[in-house]
């Protein structure tokens, strides 16, 4: 409303998505990312290890290359992507947190107006920039990079709420497997009921084996008995046993 008020290019404040894995936190993202229109890149923080991967590596080494951030401005004709740091919680804990210390800079607006990229050893304005983050723990988060979040908990969904998802995770899968006219637009009801027994990111992989199984047997309307829920394997302990 800001922005359209102002007439200005769209800023969302630094949020943080915190809650149980599964529950459709990224998804959330990329469906709000498609309703702006906007490009929308996805940073995997479980497995970062360094401070590179944001700040790019130094322009005297051969392999210098631009950190991410500065990759997805050059990459678009505007200044306000969407980045998402996804498991922002998993990198905190690796070699010290080195890898989340550019956040700081990052996450404010004033300060990255000046960002250095090692790569190309100037200041780049990344201030336009809009950042998200997800989390399974945010006490694993430091302070000082929590009190540039706006934090919003993601509880897990209520039954009416995951039948919600089940459509839209459908009609997705449409899209993405270019099977419009192929199949049916609508899930049916027991299709449905079937379906909300899991967790949203389950969801989608047993819709689209159910539209695999659908295919082989020439039917353009996913049944009941092409859902086919996965094995939850139980983690048992490791003991001895006397005898």
């Amino acid at each position: 409303a800001l922005s359209r008020a102002a007439k200005s290019p769209i800023q969302i404040p630094p949020v943080l998505l915190v809650g149980p894995p599964g529950v459709g936190k990224t998804e959330a993202l990329r469906w709000l990312c498609q309703r702006f229109a906007m490009h929308f890149e996805i940073i995997d923080m479980s497995t970062a290890q360094d401070v590179f991967l944001l700040t790019g590596s130094d322009m005297r080494y051969k392999s210098s290359q631009a950190g991410l951030p500065l990759q997805a401005l050059m990459a678009q004709d505007y200044a306000n992507p969407f980045i998402l740091l996804d498991e922002l919680d998993k990198a905190c804990g690796s070699r010290d947190g080195l890898a989340i210390q550019p956040l700081l800079t990052l996450l404010e607006r004033k300060s990255a107006k000046q960002f250095r990229d090692l790569a190309v050893g100037f200041a780049v304005d990344a201030s336009h920039i809009n950042w998200f983050a997800t989390a399974n723990d945010a006490s694993l988060i430091p302070e000082p990079i929590m009190s540039r979040l706006q934090v919003i908990n993601i509880q897990v969904p209520s039954t009416n709420q995951l039948r919600q998802i089940a459509t839209y995770l459908y009609r997705d899968l449409l899209i993405e497997q270019h099977c419009h006219g192929v199949f049916s637009e609508y899930l049916d009801e027991a299709v449905v009921t079937s379906l909300v027994s899991g967790s949203p990111r389950a969801m989608k992989r047993v819709l689209q084996k159910a539209m695999g199984r659908a295919a082989r047997g020439g039917r353009g309307v996913i049944q009941p008995e092409d859902i086919e829920h996965p094995v939850t394997v139980k983690k048992r302990s490791i003991g001895f046993v006397l005898h």
